[in-house]
């Protein structure tokens, strides 16, 4: 096979500045989608204008704000192409893109879930992360050490994958057939933070899961929002594993790593909860750390934030 039928999903609020930029990448690619569904998710400015100027090969849909997850699940349901190739309304592919993911397919035609790796741009576009996987931790050695550019992570990623994620929603493309047989998007992720990794982690679980080690992904963080988001997003990806644990949305295999996960991140997840006075949030993660695993600095923290809430001081 020397090319893949696929679909574009883009859920879009308030991106009128951004979107142009994400389509024209989309639509300059060397095989194009077969579909495109902006999903415009209640938008109060002109991102449907916006999508809707590139004419019939941009479909828009607009529904009432629901987040992100439930409008990436509208414009899925919308769209048919066998691939679904999701991707942020402020995300640009690089040109060589998709020639990366039908490289990856003929080399791994059994693989469910293709990626490639990415960098991080700032408000400028000024260079925050060159490249994703150089980041990656020691024990990532033995899938990228070789001279290839594509690793093979086989059917056992989901454990790898706990630690450190070189998968961005924009990065990835997976097939329909997959999706469907794990249920697709949850709405109960449907507001939380970090709510792409809901389905990522239940992808790679249930399927081969393959790389491209070049960079074909630009993800654009605008101003101090990631900064300030972060203790959100970390909560979100902490209660995603929880989620996926308690009720067993992964093959039992990954059960054991995966609270284990949970355990590890507590501690560190409750102390930046602390730090914005999210005082719900950081209880509910602190019921995963027994007493004897607190250091004095966490159980100093707990108190003050039981405190805050019996008296009304705090979220």
């Amino acid at each position: 096979m020397t090319t893949l039928e696929y679909c574009v999903v883009i859920p879009a609020y308030n991106r009128e500045s951004q979107i142009g930029r994400t389509l024209e990448a989309i639509l300059k690619q060397r095989i194009p989608p077969v579909e495109i569904c902006v999903v415009d998710d209640g938008s109060i400015d002109g991102t449907a204008d916006v999508a809707a100027s590139f004419g019939p090969s941009v479909r828009v849909v607009s529904v009432s704000n629901g987040g992100p997850a439930s409008a990436r699940r509208i414009g899925i349901a919308e769209t048919s192409a066998e691939w679904v190739l999701p991707c942020d309304s402020d995300d640009v592919w690089h040109a060589h893109f998709i020639d990366d993911l039908i490289g990856l397919h003929q080399e791994f035609p059994n693989a469910g879930l293709l990626f490639v790796n990415f960098r991080i741009l700032g408000p400028n576009n000024e260079v925050l992360l060159a490249d994703k996987l150089a980041t990656a931790p020691e024990e990532w050695l033995k899938y990228t050490e070789n001279n290839s550019q594509h690793f093979d992570l086989g059917k056992e990623a989901y454990v790898p994958l706990l630690r450190f994620s070189p998968i961005f929603q924009s990065c990835v493309a997976f097939r329909r057939s997959l999706y469907d047989e794990i249920g697709g998007i949850d709405p109960v992720v449907a507001r939380m933070p970090a709510e792409d990794a809901h389905l990522t982690k239940r992808l790679v679980a249930h399927t081969q899961t393959v790389g491209s080690r070049r960079v074909g992904v630009d993800i654009h963080r605008e101003g101090d929002n990631f900064s300030s988001d972060f203790p959100r997003i970390a909560y979100g990806s902490w209660w995603i594993l929880r989620d996926l644990c308690q009720r067993q949305l992964v093959p039992s295999r990954f059960i054991e790593a995966t609270r284990q996960e949970i355990e590890r991140r507590a501690p560190g997840v409750g102390h930046l909860l602390f730090a914005i006075r999210d005082y719900d949030s950081m209880n509910d993660v602190l019921k995963s750390v027994p007493l004897f695993q607190r250091d004095w600095k966490l159980q100093l923290k707990a108190a003050i934030a039981k405190a805050a809430l019996l008296f009304g001081n705090g979220k």
